[in-house]
C-alpha cells in the first residue's frame, strides 16, 4: 500500500488529530477490498484522498467541557470518487478513536439507497462494523453493540421528520453525546445550507440545517465533513453560520 501523509497546518491545535492513524485494522480491511475490487492505483487514490481530511478532524482524546466541532468541506468533481473517500474516511475515523458514523446520504431515496448499499458492500469483510438505517435501529440496539466494541454507520435519509430520519440523528445524537462520532454530510449543497434571510421571519434557517447544527452541536466530539460537487452555497453562507466550514479539502 502506497500512502502519502500531508503536511499539516494546524499541527499545533491540540483538539484536531495532528498524527492520525493510517494502518489500522478497520482501514486496512477495506483497502483490501479496494484492491480487490479497483486495482492497487485505485485503492491508494482513494486512501490518499482520504488521508487528506484526517488532520482536521477531531481528535476524540481531547479534553474540552465544551463542544468540540471540526467542520470539512470536502470538493470532488462528479464522478471523482466522492462516495469512495468519505467511506474510506468513515474507516480511517474507526481506527482513530471514532465508534459511530451518521451518514445523511442524500434528500433523495435513491441517492440514500445507493449509499447505503455502497457502505455495505465496502464493509462486508470487517464483522466489527455494523450499517443500519437510522429508521430502523434503537438506541438499546446501539448500546449493546457500542459496548461489544462495534463500529456502527447509521444511513439516514436528509429529511427533516421529527421522529425519523433527519430528526431520528439529531435524537440519537443527543442520547450518545459522549460518544466521539463523525457526521458526513453527502450532498452537502443541498438543502443543508438553508436560506438564511427566513431566520428574520422563522427563527429558523431550514428545517435541515437546524437539524444537522443540532446533531454535531449535541456530540461532545463530532466531524462534520460535508460533501459536494457544487460548494458555491457552502462557501457563501455566513462565516458565523453554524455549519459554515473550519477546512476544505479537494477529492482527486
Amino acid at each position: 500500500m502506497s500512502i502519502e501523509l500531508v503536511e499539516h497546518i494546524n499541527e499545533n491545535d491540540a483538539k484536531l488529530i495532528n498524527f492520525p492513524k493510517i494502518d489500522g485494522e478497520n482501514a486496512g480491511i477495506l483497502h483490501e477490498f479496494l484492491v480487490e475490487e479497483e486495482g492497487n492505483n485505485v485503492a491508494d487514490n482513494v486512501f490518499n484522498n482520504a488521508i487528506k481530511a484526517l488532520p482536521y478532524f477531531v481528535n476524540p482524546s481531547f479534553n474540552s467541557d465544551n463542544n468540540v466541532l471540526s467542520k470539512i468541506l470536502a470538493i470532488g468533481r462528479v464522478q471523482s470518487g466522492k462516495t469512495s473517500f468519505f467511506i474510506s474516511a468513515i474507516a480511517f475515523a474507526f481506527d482513530n478513536g471514532y465508534e459511530i458514523a451518521y451518514l445523511v446520504g442524500g434528500t433523495k431515496n435513491t441517492l440514500r439507497d445507493q449509499n447505503y448499499d455502497r457502505v455495505q458492500a465496502y464493509f462486508q469483510n470487517n464483522e466489527k462494523v455494523k450499517i443500519f438505517d437510522v429508521n430502523e435501529v434503537s438506541e438499546e440496539k446501539i448500546s449493546a453493540l457500542l459496548s461489544c466494541n462495534y463500529k456502527l454507520v447509521i444511513v439516514s435519509l436528509k429529511n427533516s421528520a421529527d421522529n425519523a430520519n433527519l430528526g431520528k440523528v439529531a435524537k440519537l445524537a443527543k442520547y450518545f453525546s459522549e460518544v466521539p462520532s463523525l457526521l458526513v454530510d453527502d450532498e452537502g449543497d443541498e438543502y443543508s445550507p438553508g436560506a438564511p434571510k427566513l431566520f428574520d421571519k422563522t427563527g429558523r434557517i431550514g428545517a435541515n440545517h437546524d437539524l444537522i447544527k443540532e446533531a454535531i452541536y449535541s456530540l461532545n466530539h463530532c466531524t462534520y465533513l460535508s460533501v459536494t460537487a457544487t460548494p458555491q452555497a457552502n462557501f457563501l453562507i455566513n462565516t458565523f453560520d453554524a455549519i459554515s466550514p473550519d477546512f476544505a479539502v479537494l477529492v482527486n
